[in-house]
């Protein structure tokens, strides 16, 4: 049985501060559930999210792991501030 899902794909969050900030949170594997009847795996990821600054948007997406690099670039390159976040 395939999945439908590539095995480079990885979760992570974007997240637009109330002041105008954009930061990236990594996604952490949380719990995973295996259905045998039904041959299913679902997996629950999480993320950590700070006090401040008050958070605008949260945008959770899937990601190919060979653009993350390419992303961080975009990113750098916009004139917005980026916020690393701290998580835990």
């Amino acid at each position: 049985m395939q999945s439908p899902i590539s095995d480079s794909l990885l979760p992570f969050v974007l997240v637009r501060f109330e002041n105008g900030g954009i930061g990236e949170l990594p996604a952490r594997l949380d719990t995973v559930l295996i259905d045998t009847e039904r041959m299913r795996l679902s997996c629950v990821w999480r993320a950590t999210l700070p006090m401040h600054p008050s958070v605008r948007v949260l945008d959770a997406r899937m990601i190919d792991a060979s653009r993350i690099a390419a992303l961080k670039y975009q990113i750098a390159e916009t004139s917005r501030p980026i916020v690393e976040a701290p998580h835990g």
